[in-house]
């Protein structure tokens, strides 16, 4: 891609739907993974479009501002009580030697 003009970068992004705005290290990255993408496509034997895998890098992309905007934030044991798990269960208590045992 280096060989690329900012130019032709932006038109390869625009042929694909991809947002063509940022800097020129950001358009080569988004490009980037988006050749990543197709390959990964490729070689999983998916039959998916263009348009499908634009899709999935914009919801991921969605998702990953959303978490930066929204950080989980986990207490950690000291005595400010147990925490929820995501399988529903608690989680938490004195000591963080119990979360570790349980993760491993």
């Amino acid at each position: 891609m280096a060989l690329l003009k900012e130019r032709e970068l932006r038109e390869r992004l625009r042929a694909y739907n991809l947002p063509t705005t940022g800097k020129r290290a950001e358009l080569e990255q988004r490009y980037g993974e988006f050749r990543v993408a197709v390959q990964s496509a490729l070689d999983a034997g998916e039959a998916v479009s263009y348009r499908e895998i634009v899709q999935r890098l914009d919801r991921r992309d969605r998702r990953v501002a959303h978490a930066a905007l929204n950080p989980i934030t986990l207490r950690s044991g000291g005595g400010s009580g147990p925490c929820a798990a995501p399988d529903g269960g608690l989680v938490g208590g004195s000591s963080g030697v119990e979360l570790a045992s349980k993760l491993v």
